[in-house]
């Protein structure tokens, strides 16, 4: 089991679609090593249909990264996603997030993340 925290206040589109943001972060971000090892294709015709970036603690969401960026300070929705079988991790960038493929996926808990100051990672 694979467990994962993301806000919407960063880059929340919502969308999820596996093609879309794989082809969005190529293109629009010039992320080539996202999901290099794979057929994204073939892994949408295995009924891979969506995807989502997390982080391994909400901690990191808020100070490791986005911090520095846009959420300074700020106080934030977090959702806690577990993914229990038929995941694929794309892309790997540690305490920055891990991009995953899977097929189903459940939003646990959402809390309100209290900006804390900063924390080593």
């Amino acid at each position: 089991m694979l467990i994962g925290y993301r806000t919407e206040a960063y880059s929340g589109s919502g969308n999820r679609d596996l093609l879309l943001v794989v082809n969005f972060e190529r293109e629009e971000h010039g992320n080539d090593h996202v999901a290099e090892d794979y057929d994204i294709d073939k892994l949408y015709e295995q009924g891979y249909y969506s995807c989502v970036w997390v982080c391994d603690t909400p901690y990191q969401i808020g100070e490791c990264y986005f911090e520095h960026i846009y959420l300074a300070d700020e106080d934030y929705q977090v959702d806690r996603y577990e993914f229990e079988k038929d995941y694929i991790i794309l892309c790997d960038l540690g305490p920055e997030g891990k991009l995953i493929a899977y097929k189903e996926c459940k939003v646990i808990e959402a809390f309100d993340y209290e900006y804390l100051g900063e924390v080593e990672c």
